[in-house]
């Protein structure tokens, strides 16, 4: 392999990207720490985890994409109920646990209004989801999460900062943004 090329590097895997002798300077950052695979030879990879099996894993982000008017806000709603309830979402099965929904398009009204239709169709009424699903109706307002600096940083906002208050105290496990584009 020539100089520079992939067997340069720490572990044959190239040059580092950082540091004094990167391409255009750099700093003095530490290497940074890579999985040590020798640990876990012989070992099995740990099962992964599902709020919705197959589908949605706990720990990741997934974003839910659709024109507008396709239905996002109700399946987001949907999912709230059922994880409340511990009922199949979409036919599929899904986790029990409590959540957290931010709406940025639709009121109060709207909203609740969903929710009878959902708890109808469910076999469940408010009593089985109060306490369980958090529902932050926000149309109208700044529902900024981050802003950035002149020099591209980002700094998380107060609704960031008690979204994440209102998602822990409640023990969520699953926090819906429904978000204006």
């Amino acid at each position: 392999v020539e100089e520079g090329g992939l067997a340069d590097g720490p572990l044959g895997v190239g040059p580092l990207a950082y540091g004094p002798d990167a391409p255009g300077g750099g700093t003095d950052a530490a290497a940074l720490p890579s999985v040590d695979l020798a640990a876990w030879h012989g070992k099995p990879a740990p099962p992964r985890r599902w709020l919705v099996k197959d589908w949605l894993p706990i720990g990741s982000p997934c974003s839910l994409y659709g024109d507008g008017g396709g239905g996002k806000t109700l399946l987001a709603l949907q999912l709230q109920v059922c994880c409340a309830i511990g009922a199949p979402w979409l036919g599929i099965e899904a986790m029990q646990c409590n959540s957290v929904g931010l709406y940025s398009e639709d009121d109060e009204i709207k909203l609740v209004r969903r929710l009878v239709g959902i708890c109808d169709a469910t076999g469940a009424d408010f009593r089985d989801i109060a306490g369980r699903v958090s529902v932050i109706p926000r149309v109208g307002e700044d529902n900024a999460l981050m802003t950035f600096d002149r020099d591209g940083r980002g700094k998380l906002t107060p609704l960031w900062e008690a979204l994440r208050r209102t998602a822990l105290m409640s023990s969520a496990r699953l926090v819906v943004l429904d978000t204006a584009a």
